[in-house]
Formats: structure tokens, C-alpha cells, sequence
């Protein structure tokens, strides 16, 4: 029997209601939930027939509670004060998607050598170096930003920010699906902020779209703006 266990602090709820959904779905793996006044422990269990399966599938789970939950939580701590905007979500996440394949393996590096997935512990401590990089990021925005006159500077720190990313995509958006037309792939929409739109705009945003094609609905303008702000948007 392969057994094993997630746990973090309670302040983490939408990390926490992520990983707890991503398990009622999983087959092959049994969990059970313990709490105490502040924290949640998840211990896991299934056959050793599937513990290699079971282990890529948790570390899939895990991995994006810490590079997307997690570090857009960071941010928007770190650049916090006005009330979220459109073209600050669009920063955020620019940070938050910005160098996420090179930070998957120091991630999945850090998984193979911990006992548990001990998750706020293993950002504070053992990614230490990794949060260290992402306050440099958040310094430097925040410095940026504190010149900024109106949003449209806002959406050029945003392109700063992120102009080294080479991977770009072409995004199909439609009234019932987000595609990654260039990786042939649904994009899952996470639920990181209260805003729709702007949980929409996360997932564009980490797909590093160079085109957006919406078919079949109109765009609000809410959305329209800030989306081709950061590419090129044909709507049909």
C-alpha cells in the first residue's frame, strides 16, 4: 500500500476546496481529510500497482497549488493597496505564468526529495530561493508601477515584465470552452480570484497567447480591453 499525505495552512482555502476537488475526480486513490484549529492534513492511500501513476497525478496537483494559487496569492499580496483592476489582474498574472517551465522542475525536484507535501513549508523553506526570485519580481513591479500614469502603463510594465517568454500560442475562445488551438489542449479555467473575468484572464495569460479568436459570443468590454492588450483579437 502506497500511502502519503498533503497538508497546509487553513488560510489557503481555495488551495485547499483546488486539491480537495482534483481528488474526488482521481480514481486509484483513497483520501481522508483531518483538521485542527489552523491547519489541514490530506493523507492519501492507494494499491503499490499504482503508486507511479498516483504519485505524477498528486505532484500535477500540488505543483499547481504552488506556481499558480500560491504565487498569485504572493502577488497580490506584495501588490496590494488599490482595489484589482482588469489591467492589475494582467500584471499578476504576468508574474505569477512568468518562467513557470524552469520553476516546474526546481518544483518536482524539491517533491522528490520530501517526505510529504507539506506545501506552505516547503515554499517557506525549502523553495526559499525560488520565493526570494518572486519578491525581486514583486520589487521591481511595485517600483515600476509607482511611475505608472494610468493602465495603459500598467499593461507595459506587464509586457516588461514578461517580454523574454518565447512561447506564444493561439487561444480559441468560445461560449463554452478555452482552447490552446497551437498545443491542441482544453485550457482549465482555476478558480484563483472571486472574478470570473479575471480567472479567465489568469489562464489566457498563462498560455502566452500571441492570437485570441472568439467565436460565437461578443466579448464584454471588460474583457475585450485587457485581452488585446497582451495580443492580437479576431472575433467572429
Amino acid at each position: 500500500m502506497w500511502s502519503n499525505e498533503i497538508s497546509l495552512d487553513k488560510k489557503y482555502d481555495r488551495e485547499i476546496e483546488f486539491i480537495l476537488g482534483k481528488l474526488s475526480g482521481m480514481k486509484d486513490v483513497s483520501f481522508a481529510v483531518e483538521e485542527s484549529q489552523d491547519r489541514v492534513w490530506i493523507y492519501l492511500a492507494s494499491v503499490c500497482e499504482k503508486q507511479d501513476e498516483v504519485e505524477e497525478k498528486i505532484e500535477e496537483i500540488v505543483e499547481t497549488v504552488i506556481l499558480t494559487f500560491m504565487k498569485i496569492r504572493f502577488f497580490c499580496e506584495k501588490l496590494g493597496g488599490e482595489p484589482m483592476s482588469q489591467a492589475k489582474c494582467v500584471l499578476i498574472c504576468s508574474l505569477a505564468h512568468f518562467d513557470k517551465d524552469f520553476e516546474r522542475t526546481i518544483v518536482r525536484k524539491v517533491f522528490s526529495n520530501a517526505l510529504d507535501y507539506n506545501l506552505d513549508g516547503l515554499v517557506n523553506f525549502r523553495l526559499r530561493a525560488l520565493k526570494d526570485e518572486w519578491q525581486e519580481l514583486a520589487t521591481v513591479s511595485a517600483r515600476l508601477l509607482d511611475g505608472a500614469d494610468g493602465e495603459d502603463d500598467v499593461y507595459d510594465v506587464s509586457s516588461f515584465i514578461t517580454g523574454s517568454d518565447a512561447k506564444k500560442s493561439k487561444i480559441i475562445i468560445d461560449k463554452d470552452n478555452v482552447k490552446n488551438v497551437t498545443e491542441h489542449r482544453i485550457i482549465e479555467v482555476l478558480d484563483v480570484f472571486d472574478d470570473d473575468e479575471f480567472n479567465l484572464l489568469s489562464s489566457i495569460v498563462e498560455n502566452h497567447p500571441s492570437e485570441i479568436v472568439v467565436e460565437n459570443f461578443k466579448l464584454p468590454k471588460s474583457l475585450s480591453v485587457p485581452l488585446r492588450k497582451i495580443a492580437r483579437v479576431i472575433e467572429n
